[in-house]
């Protein structure tokens, strides 16, 4: 997995980019996908856990989703995450899920990315708290989120079976 991010002012809101890699073909995921966006969030609510300064912080998160857009390519649906007790304290992200074919080696794979946008709380205070230490939060929490969505669509996914081809 890579990550990466915008060093915009936090006053006008972080940007980040996040991926990750399912080791299914794009088409069966996109299948999937399609079938049951909403499986993709579960029931709506999820937790995060993350470290920092020896610390193990966990929320709740809601994560919403929005119309899912499909082509030959690709699948994209927008996502909106707050925290699910307290969204006015924490970061509300604005993002985009993409699902894309990609190739590992000769082997066809999936490549998730989570492209989006956060607005840190609490005026100038939160803008200083997210240059120290918050932007870092947000990173591991999204990373950790779509680690898992891809774990779970590798789980949900079976393979595809190996074929033998004969020698003549």
């Amino acid at each position: 997995m890579t990550t990466a991010i915008d060093e915009a002012c936090p006053l006008v809101g972080r940007t980040f980019r996040v991926d990750a890699f399912v080791d299914r073909e794009f088409e069966r995921v996109r299948s999937y996908v399609s079938a049951s966006p909403e499986s993709l969030l579960g029931d709506g609510v999820t937790s995060v856990h993350v470290g920092w300064a020896g610390l193990d912080l966990s929320r709740p998160v809601r994560v919403t989703g929005g119309d899912l857009e499909m082509g030959s390519r690709f699948a994209r649906i927008p996502l909106r995450w707050a925290d699910a007790r307290h969204p006015e304290r924490f970061p509300v992200l604005n993002a985009t899920l993409e699902v894309n074919p990609a190739l590992y080696g000769q082997r066809p794979t999936t490549q998730l990315v989570l492209t989006g946008s956060y607005l840190p709380p609490f005026g100038r205070f939160g803008a200083a708290a997210d240059a120290l230490f918050g932007h870092h939060l947000v990173l591991q929490s999204v990373d950790q989120f779509l680690a898992r969505l891809a774990g779970c669509l590798e789980r949900d996914i079976p393979p595809e079976p190996v074929r033998w081809r004969k020698e003549p």
